[in-house]
């Protein structure tokens, strides 16, 4: 789950750092209707340049979720394990502290 959690926290950056809802409440752009990885590629993507220099250093990079799948929410207890599980986790906490970040400086 750690990758579900990381994903939606990403599209709350993104969102921080531009990219438009749409009237559903989604991102209002194709490009970033993606999963993780490519949703923290995007962040990274966007966030390059930006004034917001203390998220920025708190994403993860490279990015940890290289080998993971929306899919693998369905996968047995277990299954995942050791270095992806590792990668994973402290990704997902890479991408809290952002999250963090940003609303402790009030952008939030």
């Amino acid at each position: 789950m750690a990758g579900l959690a990381a994903e939606c926290a990403c599209k709350v950056l993104l969102h921080w750092l531009g990219a438009p809802l749409a009237p559903s409440g989604g991102l209002d752009s194709k490009r970033l209707w993606v999963h993780l990885p490519q949703v923290l590629d995007e962040l990274l993507s966007l966030a390059s340049g930006r004034s917001s220099v203390k998220i920025i250093a708190q994403l993860p990079y490279p990015n940890p979720f290289n080998d993971w799948s929306i899919d693998d929410r369905y996968v047995e207890d277990g299954a995942i394990g050791g270095t992806s599980l590792n990668a994973h986790r402290d990704g997902l906490e890479a991408v809290f502290a952002a999250l963090q970040a940003a609303a402790l400086d009030g952008e939030l």
